[in-house]
């Protein structure tokens, strides 16, 4: 259903291919630290004297309340305890919350308790409280094995990467450092989560072939990608990292290079509303492809505008 002159007409998964991850309980401890998140008001407005359900407030080695509120005035929070989990509440401190404003409140080890509650002290619209806990991480930075990518740091990098169905217990993948995947490698992923490698195949060429992105779909120039759809115009920017392709061809058959050369602008006098740091006007006119050749007004204008004197009569379309 979601057809877009961009995509490739086959290029959505033949079926889904989630599913549980079965694993010994005593796994679980080594798969990362505990987490507990919730909030006991979202967006929730309270009369004065409100109080929260009670939420867990033991068993977690960093603790943090985030609290927000969209009223007018200050808004005063008073944290209450239940030490033991005897239903006996007793106050643990108290936080002013600016008008339409948010804080964000790091517990200590010394506010303890089995469970917490909150208690408004005046009426209040809108409000969030958002717990989030989180236990210690021993973890190091390294990946499990069973994790391991195909292309890792020191290996050359893939450019092209595409995951379709087999089967339902099998995932296709296909990488590639060219675009039209030319020269492919193929791998399986199997029940197991493990990948592994596999022959070629047709079945491999026509799911790179069926997925492929129409290449006359969008146009890159120096300094953003170009879709047309439906007679809108759609400018992209790029990627700092990315360096546009002199071969690739324009919607009017020409390449980026032959279009440079024609510039009509190239050197014309030029002058604009405003400027952003050393992003000048005179950078637009001056033939480089470079990201740091543009113009950017600032931001805190009504309107920005450029204006460019050719110096002649100009003929284009």
């Amino acid at each position: 259903m979601n057809t877009r002159p961009f995509k490739a007409k086959h290029a959505a998964p033949k079926q889904s291919n989630s599913n549980l991850w079965f694993v010994e309980p005593d796994r679980l401890d080594d798969l990362g630290p505990a987490i507990g998140r919730g909030s006991v008001w979202l967006r929730d407005d309270l009369r004065a004297g409100q109080t929260s359900d009670p939420y867990l407030f033991s068993g977690y080695d960093h603790r943090q309340l985030h609290l927000t509120h969209q009223s007018d005035h200050p808004a005063t929070f008073v944290l209450e305890a239940d030490r033991e989990g005897s239903d006996q509440w007793t106050p643990l401190r108290e936080l002013v919350v600016p008008p339409k404003g948010s804080i964000s409140h790091l517990f200590n080890e010394a506010e303890s308790g089995t469970w917490i509650r909150l208690r408004s002290r005046q009426a209040a619209k809108s409000v969030t409280a958002n717990f989030q806990y989180r236990n210690r991480d021993p973890r190091d930075a390294q990946n499990a094995p069973q994790f391991a990518g195909i292309a890792t740091p020191g290996n050359s990098a893939r450019t092209f990467g595409l995951m379709r169905s087999l089967a339902r217990d099998r995932l296709g993948l296909v990488a590639s450092s060219r675009a039209d995947g030319g020269d492919a490698s193929c791998y399986e992923l199997n029940q197991r989560m493990q990948i592994v490698p596999a022959e070629k195949s047709e079945e491999t060429r026509k799911l790179v072939n069926v997925a492929a992105q129409p290449s006359a779909s969008y146009t890159v120039d120096a300094a953003s990608v170009l879709i047309i759809e439906d007679g809108k115009r759609y400018r992209l920017p790029k990627n700092d990292h990315y360096r546009p392709d002199p071969a690739i061809k324009s919607a009017g058959g020409k390449t980026l290079a032959a279009l440079i050369k024609d510039n009509l602008a190239r050197g014309a006098q030029v002058s604009a509303s405003s400027t952003h740091g050393d992003y000048t006007a005179e950078r637009v006119v001056d033939g480089r492809l470079e990201d740091d050749s543009r113009w950017i007004g600032r931001s805190d204008q009504q309107q920005n505008w450029i204006e460019l004197d050719l110096g002649s009569a100009k003929t284009f379309r």
